[in-house]
């Protein structure tokens, strides 16, 4: 039988008329849906005659929205119920024309015939197999998706979250079920805001498995193409296909690895595979492109005909399961979970931090900067993130889509305050911790702009000294770095408001004579232990020059005693390779300097990467060959290591620098 085929044809004078193609098509249904509107209706017949069919759908009139029902009556002349706001209204439909003359003529304004003919050759699709639901105007279809966490990714996010406080295992699996149901309630949130589209698509997290041993990592480790962290991912993907996932339904596994991946591209290896097949196969993702929060027009329609194709086979995994894992509220703003701070940290490593340089210039909602340290250095690198959905980016207000809106569940959160502080300043130290111990640090530009929150909380009415009087002495020599000022308000006058007068006398009032006196101790607590250490061992720095540079340094209070003393003597003397850690611990810098050795005054920069590479046999390529390492990151460790291979000829020695361009020309030619 045929239904009615309407299409849009131009008329004389080219404007558009709605009409019924009369020739044979041999369709029992014909879809019409508008391409600019999530609307649909279809007709259908009901027996092998041209009178018998009805009519369902959803319509957009004067904007608002219609729901079409199956009548009752299965004759001709039967009644079509068009559902608004709750209430009925009757469009009689009394023969097989009747419909463009009553009721299509009304929508010919609206709807256009869907030119793709594949639309009109699939009559078991959802949306004929199923009435539109009498509250929802769009066909509901749902994906359970199960997460597997490989050993490494686990191993990432329990430091991450070991790092952050001491959780109970229950505590940290439920912490671990946030952070990916924040993953899929982002792709929820891209999949409610598509455009003309047919179907309510949401996807739901079934269950999150977690590979939380090595063995469990075998079909990952086993994997031929497997070497130190790397693997192959085709490979992984085959390996995964063939997992066992057990009795769990799910329509869509998801596996999670903190690995790199790589593929084989005409014999070379590509690294960046997954960036690369992320940008080919989904919707742009770069986080400076205009819309990265939703799809193009072209893969909504490829997602649309994915989803016909499924139903058209039958396949019932469009229908929602139970849940077994977590509260899948999903497709909302959540409350705020994560810090922008805490986004980098998750993306990038413990280490990560957002890039607080004109930072409320930027727009969060479109992207963050993270900086990412180097190891053994003092240099980083900055890299992108998208920022999550519910990022607080103004007060009161989340981020949703690349947009900053009013939310009730966001923070009231004043503006100094809205990114928080830098993680550590300093090392080993935070910004309240740190101002705690010198409250004139706030003066200085670095931690005006690291330590923004906490420093905002010691601002005083003071012209002078904006964050109080000095705590710190500092040197008259630094009065020419105009980055002390504020910070040496006392001591440099002609960098502040201060007259000399006035500095010299708040700092007395500050630096009474027993924190004199306790400054004194400090210094002759170095001194002893300068004493101690001229004993123990041969010193290239003679004593009284050690002790007379000692006494420059500018005095310490109880908390920077204490402090320079953990951070300098107990954990690493490379922290004074710190430019202004050398400065506040002057004295603890000075006790552990080796001057004799230019460059490398305080050891490796990088002790735990040195004695890694020392115990896995590596130390000695990485000196002969990587300038970075043997300069500076293990500066210490290479030169020892060259004494002792090297250290028979006294009358003839031999440059560390030749010995390395030596061997290194020996292994480029081997």
């Amino acid at each position: 039988m045929n239904v009615p085929l309407y299409v849009i044809r131009n008329d004389n004078e080219g404007n558009p008329i709605l009409i019924n193609k009369a020739e044979n098509h041999n369709r029992n249904s014909a879809l019409y849906h508008n391409i600019m509107k999530k609307s649909a209706f279809l007709l259908k017949g009901i027996e092998n005659k041209p009178e018998n069919f009805h009519v369902t759908g959803i319509i957009r009139m004067n904007a608002e929205m219609f729901e079409l029902k199956k009548s009752n009556e299965d004759t001709a002349g039967k009644s079509v119920k068009k559902r608004k706001m709750g209430n009925y209204v009757f469009l009689k439909m009394t023969d097989y024309y009747a419909i463009e003359l009553i009721q299509l003529n009304e929508l010919k304004n609206h709807f256009i015939f869907a030119p793709d003919s594949k639309l009109n050759e699939r009559p078991n699709r959802r949306r004929v197999q199923r009435e539109v639901p009498e509250h929802n105007q769009l066909i509901d279809f749902s994906y359970d998706i199960l997460i597997y966490i490989d050993f490494n990714e686990y191993l990432r996010i329990k430091e991450y979250m070991d790092r952050k406080n001491t959780l109970h295992p229950y505590e940290e699996d439920a912490k671990i079920c946030d952070f990916y149901l924040l993953v899929i309630n982002t792709l929820n949130l891209i999949f409610q805001h598509m455009e003309n589209f047919s179907y309510k698509l949401r996807i739901y997290l079934k269950s999150i498995i977690i590979l939380d041993t090595p063995e469990k990592n075998d079909f990952i480790t086993q994997i031929p193409s497997y070497v130190n962290g790397s693997v192959n991912a085709e490979d992984l993907l085959s390996n995964f296909s063939n997992f066992d996932f057990g009795n769990i339904e799910y329509d869509h596994a998801v596996l999670f690895v903190g690995l790199d991946l790589y593929a084989v591209i005409q014999n070379q290896i590509q690294i960046s595979v997954a960036v690369l097949e992320v940008n080919m196969m989904s919707r742009q993702v770069q986080p400076n492109t205009t819309n990265p929060w939703y799809f193009s027009s072209c893969s909504i329609k490829q997602i649309e005909e994915h989803l016909d194709d499924i139903i058209e086979q039958g396949s019932n995994c469009g229908e929602q399961t139970s849940m077994d894992c977590c509260n899948n509220n999903t497709a909302e703003i959540t409350e705020h979970v994560y810090s922008l701070d805490e986004q980098c940290q998750i993306a990038f490593g413990n280490t990560s931090y957002i890039y607080r340089h004109n930072i409320y210039s930027q727009d969060v909602c479109k992207f963050i900067l993270c900086v990412i340290p180097i190891n053994g250095s003092t240099n980083a690198e900055v890299k992108p993130q998208i920022s999550a959905p519910g990022t607080v980016c103004s007060s009161q207000k989340q981020c949703e889509q690349g947009d900053c809106i009013y939310s009730s569940k966001a923070p009231n959160i004043s503006l100094p305050c809205l990114f928080g502080d830098k993680p550590r300043p300093i090392p080993s130290r935070n910004c309240s911790q740190l101002i705690e111990m010198i409250p004139q640090i706030c003066g200085m530009d670095y931690f005006q702009e690291a330590c923004v929150c906490s420093c905002s909380k010691h601002l005083t009415k003071d012209m002078c000294c904006p964050y109080g009087p000095e705590t710190f002495t500092c040197l008259t020599s630094w009065c020419s770095n105009k980055s002390y000022d504020g910070f040496c308000c006392q001591t440099c006058p002609a960098y502040s408001n201060c007259s000399l007068g006035y500095s010299r006398r708040k700092r007395s009032n500050y630096f009474n004579t027993a924190m004199q006196k306790k400054a004194k101790l400090f210094l002759k607590s170095y001194l002893n232990l300068l004493t101690m250490k001229q004993n123990q061992e041969v010193d290239n720095y003679a004593l009284e020059e050690r002790q007379r540079d000692l006494t420059k340094c500018p005095l310490m209070t109880t908390g920077l005693f204490k402090y320079c003393n953990e951070l300098v003597l107990t954990k690493s003397n490379s922290a004074c390779y710190n430019e202004f850690i050398s400065q506040i611990c002057c004295q603890a810098c000075i006790l552990v300097m080796d001057k004799k050795s230019p460059g490398c005054e305080y050891g490796d920069s990088d002790e735990e990467s040195c004695s890694q590479w020392a115990k896995e046999g590596q130390l000695a390529s990485r000196c002969f060959t990587n300038k970075q390492v043997h300069e500076k990151i293990c500066c210490k460790s290479c030169r020892l290591l060259v004494s002792t291979m090297y250290s028979g000829s006294k009358k003839n020695p031999i440059s560390f620098p030749l010995i390395m361009m030596v061997l290194y020309a020996c292994l480029v030619k081997i």
